[in-house]
């Protein structure tokens, strides 16, 4: 999962070239906005308990004005990111939108067929946008996490060394429990991934099928096989669905718990007397930054999320056929598929395909041609094995 995310980066990163500048400086502007906003928070915090300890509520006013003049430079700091990451963005998408419309052309310039009715608008109105803007959440997340977490660690350490230690000690159980959470993930979104592919497939070829169904009078028995393939399919993914829910809904609950063990081991170091009502309140907020760190489950999957829209677009651009060479498109890589003397025919009708004998090799193209009803159609539905021939053999790659 975690190359997964690094390659689809690395892809992105190479279409911001012409703005890396303004990519870096927007990430950098995040990354200081929340950890001046952590440190605001815990200051506030801190000030604020001292305050009503000590029944001085001039303190108070005292900390709110101090933190005004770092309120402004956050809204300074948000508004930059803002614009320097709509000007990355906007640039980025450019580019790739311009490799998308490359690779649309030479599939049309490889295919017989030149309609796509598979690329969606949506890749560039919704998808690519998303991408480049997934690519700055991404980096942004993990370099706030990086910023907060060591000046949390310094603070904490200055403070108190063992609550320090035990901080750490916290944060490695959260890195081990979240490497071991997010590999489970990751096989459940796989798996559900193929779910979804084999259901869209299934479908398609049954209703593909339609038309040679009608003609051969077995449109109950498709439209039978259709609900039986749909309920399959749709209560295994909500099986899996519930799975992934509960581990959500798992992983969420471990992080307050988290959380919570931090306060309560500051509360036992705050009885003790190693530290004063402030201290605890600023020591709880800046060890939730450090330990915030290690939860990589919570940012893998933030990271994931924001990366769905550069999946789909680069699932089409890796998938359309190569470019053409000396005019000639080059060929893929396939399997041979051999008739031998294959007859088929649908609930004892005369047969649609009668001997039917012929070895396409992997890469060539072979063209079925015949008038309609001739059982061009039937004779790919035979490769893929949503029939049986009546007689005869259908081997792929040797196997039959």
């Amino acid at each position: 999962m975690i190359r997964g995310i690094v390659h689809t980066v690395g892809r992105l990163l190479g279409f911001m070239r012409a703005a890396r500048r303004h990519l870096i400086f927007s990430i950098l502007c995040m990354a200081l906005s929340r950890l001046i906003s952590v440190w605001m928070i815990a200051d506030l915090l801190g000030n604020g308990m001292q305050a009503f300890q000590s029944h001085r509520m001039d303190l108070l006013w005292r900390a709110i004005l101090l933190a005004l003049p770092w309120l402004a430079l956050l809204l300074i700091l948000d508004a930059l990111a803002v614009w320097l990451a709509g000007v990355a963005t906007a640039r980025g998408t450019v580019a790739l939108r311009t490799r998308l419309m490359d690779s649309m052309l030479h599939a049309t310039l490889a295919s017989s067929n030149a309609s796509h009715s598979g690329v969606k608008l949506s890749y560039f109105t919704n998808d690519i946008p998303a991408a480049m803007n997934g690519l700055i959440r991404t980096l942004a997340i993990p370099a706030g996490a990086v910023f907060v977490g060591i000046t949390g660690f310094v603070y904490v350490l200055r403070v108190h060394w063992a609550m320090a230690a035990i901080t750490i000690a916290i944060g490695i159980f959260v890195y081990i429990y979240s490497i071991l959470f997010a590999g489970a993930l990751h096989r459940i979104a796989q798996k559900m991934q193929a779910l979804l592919a084999v259901l869209e497939s299934r479908l398609k070829t049954l209703l593909d099928g339609m038309v040679t169904a009608r003609m051969g009078g077995m449109v109950a028995k498709l439209e039978g096989q259709m609900d039986d393939a749909s309920k399959d399919l749709m209560h295994t993914g909500i099986r899996w669905a519930r799975v992934s829910g509960f581990l959500g809904g798992m992983n969420n609950g471990m992080g307050g718990l988290f959380d919570n063990l931090l306060v309560f081991v500051a509360g036992v170091v705050f009885l003790s007397g190693a530290l004063s009502l402030p201290e605890l309140m600023r020591v709880s907020q800046m060890a939730g930054g450090v330990v915030g760190v290690f939860h990589l489950s919570r940012t893998l999957v933030d990271i994931q999320r924001a990366l769905a829209g550069a999946g789909r677009v680069f699932e089409y651009m890796d998938g359309t056929p190569p470019e053409r060479q000396n005019g000639c498109a080059t060929p893929a890589p396939g399997a041979s598929v051999q008739f031998s003397d294959v007859t088929f025919s649908y609930d004892g009708a005369p047969p649609c395909i009668n001997s039917l004998s012929f070895k396409a090799d992997a890469g060539e193209i072979v063209a079925l041609i015949g008038r309609s009803g001739s059982g061009k159609s039937t004779a790919l539905r035979l490769i893929q094995d949503l029939y049986a021939p009546s007689r005869g053999k259908i081997t792929v790659h040797g196997v039959a």
